[in-house]
């Protein structure tokens, strides 16, 4: 439950990130400052560690694991 409530969440942190990437960089291009698109580089480098995690602690918890089988005694 908890690693699906991570990855709600990241789809969440990842949208916004993303439109606020959409908004400098038309900034940028619009008013033709470079601080613009070095802002949505910043932007998006925190976009790719977030998702990156994500990626990296789904993979360590989806392990395969033994299906541990109780003894039961008659």
């Amino acid at each position: 439950m908890k690693a699906t409530m991570i990855k709600k969440f990241n789809i969440i942190v990842s949208l916004w990130l993303i439109a606020i990437i959409a908004v400098l960089v038309v900034l940028g291009f619009k008013l033709n400052v470079f601080g613009f698109y070095i802002g949505a580089m910043v932007v998006g480098s925190f976009l790719l560690a977030s998702n990156t995690f994500n990626i990296v602690s789904g993979l360590v918890s989806s392990r395969p694991r033994a299906v541990e089988t109780e003894r039961k005694y008659n």
